[in-house]
């Protein structure tokens, strides 16, 4: 993976290194495309929409995340298989089609032979002529497919794939999965607007995951379905003789029970409530709140080292204690393994794992002894992260209103100290919470 040492035009980030891949896995033959897309979604977000065969665009990574959990939900996938973006390792690796040159097709590149802007042409001895640019995206399946059979690899539009850009090992790798933080989501393949050189099988970009353009859209894989899914295994009243007005309103109207395994989470609750879900063997205990109109449920305490390692993998912490809360944990790696539970779950039950805002954190924090929630008050020095990020609220890339801040002091409440979103300290964890998805 990455490029040869003296390929033309070549950057830092092409580091050419091993990679293993031991899962098999399906990769659609060509982009996306519009009519595909259409049929799922309902629409066709597009700007060259005269023909439902180009490669569906102005496409974000979370519209395309949206647009695998939907297909996940037909319950279409073969059995052990689900829908997925590919990772960039198994983009290259279907986009090579076994080839170490700049292209699966040879080494030079005009616009003849992959949707580019030819004008701008590439070729090791700099010979290759101008050739044309089309201006737009093209049908699918306009040129020739690759000797596996995948057709526009390069060219014609990016191919967002479902990892995390940041730089590569330069030692062996098995089955990467890319880096926990990161400035963007990878984007491969070039596109019709782009100088050919950007349409080299190792060339690699990214692209705020919000973000949508008419040059950037999906190709979908079916990956293994190895992972465990959640469990709920209760969800009952808190034992408490407290009769105030925290408790819920049976009257108050709510919204209406969804489906998937976070559906027992629905329906009319009790202040206080307590709901399990377990995840590899673990169980991960919530409390309900309501605070006027918000009803939210919030981890009864800090996330664990044991929690984290179930749901993401690994054990970052400085001091390995499974039963200590974990840290060493930025706000981007939250953020993650809350898309990752997201990911998990499926179903449509109107709950979504996020980092708790402020305003969420603050009143179970002052409602600990009615709730349930405990807090490692014993630590005065360890802080939570929460979803505020400057002047908004951001639940998994979706943005709701909030207020300023991004990590508190249990002790110090109405002080929160704000730290850049890729801090880790040793006295700095999270607690997860589960809201209601944002529309």
């Amino acid at each position: 993976m990455g490029s040869q040492i003296d390929e033309k035009w070549r950057s830092e980030a092409e580091t050419p290194h091993k990679v293993t891949l031991t899962k098999g896995f399906w990769l659609l033959e060509t982009e996306t495309t519009q009519k595909q897309w259409k049929a799922i979604m309902g629409d066709n977000p597009s700007h060259f929409s005269d023909d439902a065969l180009r490669p569906v665009e102005m496409v974000s990574w979370n519209d395309c995340d949206e647009f695998v959990k939907k297909l996940n939900d037909l319950g279409v996938a073969p059995d052990g298989w689900r829908f997925a973006l590919p990772t960039e390792a198994q983009w290259e690796y279907a986009c090579r089609a076994g080839t170490s040159t700049p292209y699966h097709f040879g080494y030079a590149l005009n616009g003849d032979k992959a949707n580019c802007n030819g004008e701008l042409p590439y070729s090791p001895d700099g010979l290759t002529p101008e050739g044309k640019s089309l201006g737009k995206t093209s049908r699918v399946k306009s040129y020739s497919a690759n000797r596996w059979g995948f057709y526009d690899m390069h060219g014609n539009v990016w191919e967002w794939c479902r990892i995390l850009y940041g730089a590569y090992s330069e030692k062996p790798i098995t089955n990467p999965i890319g880096p926990k933080s990161g400035m963007g989501r990878v984007v491969r393949g070039g596109s019709w607007r782009d100088p050919a050189s950007f349409c080299r099988s190792a060339y690699r970009q990214w692209n705020d995951p919000r973000e949508r353009h008419n040059f950037v859209g999906v190709r979908i894989a079916l990956v293994s379905n190895t992972a465990k899914k959640p469990v709920i295994a209760d969800v009952h009243k808190l034992d408490t003789d407290d009769d105030s007005e925290d408790n819920y309103d049976q009257n108050e109207p709510t919204n209406p029970v969804g489906t998937g395994p976070l559906a027992s989470f629905d329906g009319k609750r009790d202040f206080g409530e307590r709901g399990t879900i377990e995840l590899n063997g673990v169980k991960f205990a919530f409390r309900y709140c309501r605070q006027g109109a918000d009803e939210f449920w919030i981890m009864e305490s800090p996330l664990t080292q044991r929690q984290w390692e179930a749901i993401a993998g690994d054990n970052p912490s400085q001091i390995k204690n499974a039963t200590r809360p974990v840290n060493m944990i930025s706000w981007g790696d939250c953020v993650n393994v809350a898309n990752s539970l997201n990911l998990a779950l499926g179903g449509d039950s109107g709950w979504t794992f996020a980092l708790p805002s402020e305003a969420q954190w603050d009143f179970a924090y002052q409602k600990r002894n009615s709730l349930g929630t405990k807090y490692e008050d014993g630590n005065l020095c360890f802080l939570e992260w929460r979803a505020d990020y400057g002047s908004q609220v951001y639940i998994n890339d979706k943005i709701k209103s909030g207020t300023q801040g991004v990590t508190v002091n249990p002790p110090m409440s109405s002080v929160p100290l704000k730290q850049g979103l890729e801090t880790r300290r040793m006295d700095l964890g999270a607690r997860f919470a589960l809201v209601r998805s944002p529309d």
